[in-house]
């Protein structure tokens, strides 16, 4: 089946659905049903044929069609989120190639297609912001394909089913009445207006009212001050969000970008396509937001992935953040609560040659997203998220081409070309023969004889500095775990060998996302993050061991949620964001790590201190996410169990603790090189 034929029989297949989705959505608007015997046959416009080109692409194309030929025709693979979520990936990677508009577009609507099938199977709020999304992303990156018009209406049909969304529907298919009146859709747009009480404006010949003057927008470098008296009041009395400054943790194939806010808002964010010399942007926008007066800046990254981020007050209740891009294969995004962050992960392979720090200056700013006029609409593909509690953004920005660029200020720093900019890594990030004051083991260690690939591990003490971490009976969480992870340290060097790093040797604090980064950025094999337990019942006690993934018990959300510093609630709205991002973690490996510790630590500390063993468990802790290596969370023991806490003090109990972790952590390594051997 060619390109063409398949999409239009897909075509075909939607409408009949998408006309009863509809159905229910004017039900629940209160528009009488007998309005509805009066419609016009569903009229679907034909789709253009994706021309068959060599390439990469293409066949990644081709297979991912294949595979969603199989998702429509077998129900039983239909049941499963995975295999939608993959299908969806396989579009989005020929979309993120840009080989060419019309395949780039086509992706995207199938993307689209995707996410609205998967709201009918699993009614979940997330397919269906993906699926509007989507859509609306196909008119706004291209809006002369001929999928335009049949994106925005089915947009419009997904946003009236949307609570948060449906005031957005009337301007989709305005729109389509005003953009495309000669289009297929014109008509059933129309038509749509009219039962909606919101009767189409005639099409005008006269381009749309002129911007604001340049004056108004601001300043090159991105910035503005908070005190502009034109910012629109915060809806409901509550105050705008703060965009604050921007940290950042980098390798020579991965980025973590974080930037917090002072509460949790909605955001959207956009690729921009390389185009017309300049280069490809991620965008970011905060709703209902103000610039922190500490973000004004931009943040030089220049690691061959980004080049830097800006930072400016799009409009007056619009954050822009831009990510200038080098080079990069793939990103992910998402927010952590308490405190609201958005993280920015991205992979890709550095760039051979960079321009030299000057030579920003001698072409024009890549700045033309972030200083365009309200309104504007930027050409590009992303999507839309929602923190837990926040509102929705606003409307869809009209489509006003338009937009002046500007030159960096000559003030502007850059990174020496081909250098990462590690400054937070260092200041953070130090490593375990540093603490001990030794040198490099001088024998290789047993992971790099056998060729395993494990020779770098990341311990990770929890809390620590303001964060004192679970305390009773005299006893921080903070101090114990510094001393184990010392400990441990100690033993992993100097009995197996391995390269040791910790993300903190001293009291000091790290936000639980940077804690994974520098792992990341360190390139770390193995992932150990120490912390100490506690409940509300001082009888309980006995270590456990965790790894990444949806919670599974009630237990195991609790001391998620004490962890993160957060509440179950944010935890359970978490588990809907994890099932996304868990598609690519190491959770088998992690998994097996967590089991060798747990079996190795348990049995130990039950011949000499009858503790108990609760065993391996599984939970969404926010120190874990993103980590590109096996990773595992142990609780060594409850602070608030009077026993255990005055245990914890004993330097004997602690060098048992360490030796139990050292030995299973390096039973695992043991075990996969003999599997290896076997396979």
């Amino acid at each position: 089946m060619s390109s063409f034929h398949y999409i239009k029989a897909m075509h075909l297949q939607y409408a009949r659905p998408a006309f009863f989705v509809l159905f229910a959505g004017l039900l629940f608007l209160g528009i009488p049903p007998c309005l509805l015997e009066a419609a016009p046959p569903v009229r679907i416009m034909p789709l253009p044929q994706v021309r068959v080109l060599a390439g990469s692409a293409e066949d990644l194309y081709a297979r991912a069609k294949t595979e969603h030929e199989r998702l429509e025709q077998n129900g039983e693979q239909a049941q499963s989120r995975d295999r939608w979520l993959a299908c969806v990936r396989q579009f989005r990677r020929v979309q993120l190639m840009r080989k060419n508009e019309e395949l780039t577009a086509n992706s995207l609507f199938m993307q689209g297609r995707l996410y609205r099938q998967m709201f009918e199977h699993f009614r979940m709020p997330l397919d269906l912001d993906n699926a509007i999304d989507s859509f609306y992303d196909v008119a706004a990156s291209y809006p002369a394909n001929s999928l335009a018009d049949d994106a925005l209406y089915y947009a419009a049909e997904a946003s009236l089913m949307h609570p948060a969304k449906k005031v957005q529907a009337p301007e989709l298919l305005h729109k389509i009445v005003k953009d495309y009146p000669g289009g297929d859709h014109a008509g059933l747009a129309a038509d749509l207006l009219r039962r909606l009480n919101r009767p189409p404006v005639q099409a005008q010949a006269a381009p749309p009212p002129a911007p604001p003057p340049p004056t108004a927008r601001p300043a090159d470098t991105g910035a503005r001050t908070s005190e502009s008296p034109a910012a629109s009041p915060a809806p409901l009395g509550q105050e705008k969000a703060r965009v604050q400054q921007i940290k950042h943790w980098s390798s020579d194939d991965y980025t973590r970008i974080v930037i917090p806010a002072t509460r949790a808002v909605a955001y959207t964010h956009r690729l921009l396509e390389k185009k017309d010399g300049m280069p490809p942007r991620l965008l970011i926008d905060f709703a209902d937001s103000l610039l922190a007066k500490d973000n004004k800046e931009p943040v030089a990254i220049g690691d061959g992935l980004l080049r830097q981020v800006r930072s400016g007050q799009y409009t007056m209740d619009t954050v822009r953040v831009v990510l200038d891009i080098e080079s990069i294969s793939d990103y992910k995004i998402f927010s952590l609560p308490d405190p609201f962050r958005v993280i920015v992960d991205v992979r890709g392979v550095k760039t051979v040659s960079r321009p030299r720090p000057e030579a920003p200056r001698s072409r024009p700013s890549v700045r033309t997203a972030l200083d365009a006029p309200a309104g504007t609409l930027v050409r590009g593909v992303g999507g839309t998220f929602v923190a837990p509690g926040a509102p929705r953004p606003g409307t869809a920005p009209s489509q006003t081409a338009g937009s002046t660029a500007s030159t960096p200020e000559a003030g502007e720093e850059q990174p020496p070309a081909g250098i990462p900019n590690l400054t937070e890594q260092k200041k953070w990030a130090a490593s375990a023969t540093e603490a001990s004051g030794g040198g490099k083991a001088a024998t290789l260690s047993l992971a790099q004889q056998l060729g395993l690939g494990v020779h770098h591990i990341v311990i990770d003490p929890g809390h620590g500095g303001k964060d004192p971490g679970a305390m009773d009976y005299g006893v921080k969480e903070k101090d114990v775990v510094l001393r184990l992870a010392r400990i441990v340290a100690g033993k992993l060097q100097e009995q197996y060998g391995y390269q040791v790093s910790f993300t903190r040797n001293r009291d000091i604090f790290i936000p639980l996302e940077e804690r994974t980064a520098i792992a990341n950025a360190k390139k770390a094999d193995l992932f150990l993050s120490l912390h100490a337990n506690a409940n509300s019942d001082k009888r309980v006690g006995g270590v456990e061991t965790y790894y990444l993934n949806l919670a599974t018990d009630a237990h195991a959300m609790r001391v998620a949620a004490r962890e993160n510093a957060t509440s179950t609630r944010n935890i359970g709205e978490l588990q809907d964001i994890l099932r996304d991002l868990l598609k690519n973690a190491k959770i088998d490996e992690s998994s097996k790590l967590a089991h060798a510790i747990q079996a190795s630590l348990s049995r130990g500390l039950k011949q000499k201190y009858n503790i108990r063993n609760l065993g391996v468990k599984q939970a969404p802790f926010f120190v874990l996410i993103g980590a590109e290596m096996p990773a595992v969370l142990v609780e060594i023991s409850f602070i608030t169990n009077r026993n255990e806490a005055r245990l914890m003090q004993n330097p004997a109990y602690l060098e048992q603790i360490a030796t139990g972790i050292a030995q299973g952590l390096n039973s695992y390594v043991q075990h996969h090189h003999s599997a290896s051997l076997m396979n």
